[in-house]
């Protein structure tokens, strides 16, 4: 994908610059004097080649967040997130209620113990990750290839 836009870029470039030298050739064989039409003209391409320029360092610094992205999440996958609640020991809807209300969010009890007249419930999730969901085969393709010299 980033070949593809690199090529577009200097396909625009290319075209723009083309019709550059054709113009200051023709200017020079023709009058010094630039009529409104050259002008705009110029100035057209010359903000298309900004803008060009503008959208590849948007792309590079899309690529470069997307990589380190991916790489935090690769980093994220087998770790755990931990949490304790404290709940009230004689009351088994609210325990149920609490229970429920962090199931809804990934978690799960690994420990209970009782404290006083509560107990305290330590709970575990899976940290979040995307990258796990795709095929190792899928992923190595993500990786650049060395190419040598």
């Amino acid at each position: 994908m980033k070949r593809i836009h690199i090529i577009i870029l200097f396909l625009l470039i290319g075209a723009a610059g083309a019709t550059v030298v054709a113009a200051q050739e023709d200017s020079s064989t023709q009058s010094t004097t630039e009529t409104a039409e050259d002008v705009k003209e110029l100035q057209w391409q010359d903000q298309l080649i900004r803008e060009a320029q503008k959208w590849l360092n948007q792309s590079k610094q899309t690529s470069e967040k997307s990589a380190e992205w991916v790489k935090d999440d690769i980093k994220r996958m087998g770790d755990w997130e931990y949490k304790v609640i404290r709940v009230k020991a004689d009351d088994d809807d609210i325990l149920v209620e609490e229970l429920n209300r962090h199931g809804e969010q990934r978690w799960e009890v690994y420990w209970m113990q009782e404290h006083d007249d509560q107990l305290r419930v330590f709970l575990k999730r899976s940290a979040r990750t995307y990258m796990k969901h795709i095929p190792v085969g899928d992923m190595l393709r993500l990786i650049p290839k060395d190419e040598g010299p």
